[in-house]
């Protein structure tokens, strides 16, 4: 089962210093029908204006995703963690039993544009943790794995049965497997593109329920970030 969200439809605001589209009831949007999605409670894109940023704030019992799509974004936190993040990085870091971050455009110069990701912790007040990595997946020409799970090289870690893929895809078809017990969010950050048989263009998604697989068809090259989480 398949319902499509709209780009129109996110939560968009213009606060002079940030641009910023909720996919989901965030700060002074709200929308009942629109709460989560599973797990999944936050997709937030952002574009930060020069020097501008998140100063020092508090988090708990989230996992938080941070993709980098143009610029860099200054992350430091109460942990001790500090990192500039950049295009094809993907930062990970879970606020379990609590964290102070805060978040800024690196550049006096050019805009940060960002997608941030909260996804429902899976066991609560853990310790605090950050991870971060580069993955190539702009110039990958297929999807790639970035978070998962499981605990290895190859993807950031997240405490959630949950799994994030990113692509940069050229034109042509290809079906893409969802994992046993988990749905499926996909979000279209540039393109346009159709999942089986429903069109899809920039800052569109599609919410997929009960269904094992999609047919992904690429209309013209597009950047695809896809979600598989837990109904709850």
């Amino acid at each position: 089962m398949i319902e499509i969200h709209k780009n129109a439809d996110r939560g968009s605001f213009d606060h002079g210093w940030l641009q910023t589209n909720h996919s989901f009831s965030f700060a002074e949007y709200y929308n009942p029908k629109r709460m989560n999605f599973g797990a999944l409670r936050v997709l937030n894109e952002d574009v930060i204006a020069p020097g501008a940023g998140f100063p020092t704030h508090a988090h708990a019992n989230m996992e938080i995703v941070t993709i980098v799509l143009d610029g860099v974004l200054e992350h430091r936190d109460s942990s001790g963690g500090h990192g500039l993040i950049k295009p094809g990085d993907v930062q990970r870091m879970s606020a379990g039993k609590g964290v102070r971050h805060s978040e800024f455009n690196a550049s006096k110069q050019y805009p940060c544009h960002l997608l941030q990701i909260w996804v429902d912790t899976r066991y609560p007040n853990i310790q605090p943790g950050y991870e971060q990595k580069n993955f190539p997946w702009q110039k990958s020409g297929k999807l790639v794995k970035v978070v998962s799970d499981e605990k290895n090289k190859d993807t950031l870690y997240i405490n959630q049965k949950a799994s994030f893929y990113m692509g940069a895809l050229d034109e042509g078809e290809l079906t893409h497997a969802i994992e046993d017990k988990k749905v499926a969010y996909v979000f279209l950050i540039k393109g346009n593109i159709s999942i089986d048989g429903n069109g899809l263009k920039t800052g569109d998604a599609v919410a997929i329920t009960k269904q094992d697989k999609m047919k992904i068809k690429i209309l013209k090259k597009s950047e695809i970030l896809i979600i598989e989480i837990p109904m709850k």
